[in-house]
């Protein structure tokens, strides 16, 4: 196990702390339902990460990649959905954005994404191809539109106390997006 195997341990452990408070917190909301599928998605995308880099998986690595980038698909719907709960009280009435995450998955399945993966000693190198581009774009532009909004709601808000809470999750977003 090298030490860039550590770091996605590292992040699976913490999350487990996480999802057992929010387990222990009943009722729930809209925002806790999708907090908890976002905790979800980022814990199984760190343990496959982990998988992968870790040397464990000796002749698995294309598979793992593959998981790797279809669960941070996932991952990344999760968060979209996360923030729109910060801002609209009604929860999404139908999630399309799921229909991405499901096209990488078949798209995986069907060996056109990634477009190649190069297992060598000094590390694996990803092909992501056009796909993995066609796959994402969309979920980056429903990000933007979330963040937009919630910055217009930020702007909007009288009270300090949704003030700071948008402005928590600001910070949160643009950390995940540093470390992504």
């Amino acid at each position: 196990m090298d030490s860039h195997a550590l770091v996605p341990l590292i992040a699976t452990v913490a999350y487990v702390p996480l999802l057992v408070v929010l387990l222990a917190n009943r009722p729930w909301d809209g925002k806790q339902k999708y907090f908890f599928l976002f905790l979800i998605s980022t814990t199984l995308w760190s343990l496959s990460d982990f998988f992968g880099r870790s040397g464990f998986s000796v002749g698995h690595e294309p598979l793992l990649v593959k998981i790797v980038l279809c669960i941070g698909m996932w991952m990344g719907v999760q968060l979209v959905y996360v923030l729109r709960s910060f801002h609209r009280a009604e929860p999404a009435r139908v999630p399309f954005a799921y229909a991405l995450p499901v096209a990488a998955i078949v798209l995986a399945v069907l060996g056109y994404f990634p477009k190649g993966v190069v297992v060598s000693p000094a590390g694996i190198h990803v092909d992501y191809g056009i796909w993995f581009s066609l796959v994402g774009l969309p979920i980056i532009l429903l990000g933007l539109k979330e963040m937009y909004s919630l910055v217009r709601r930020h702007r909007a808000s009288a009270g300090p106390a949704e003030r700071n809470l948008l402005s928590y999750l600001f910070v949160s977003v643009g950390i995940i997006l540093v470390f992504f």
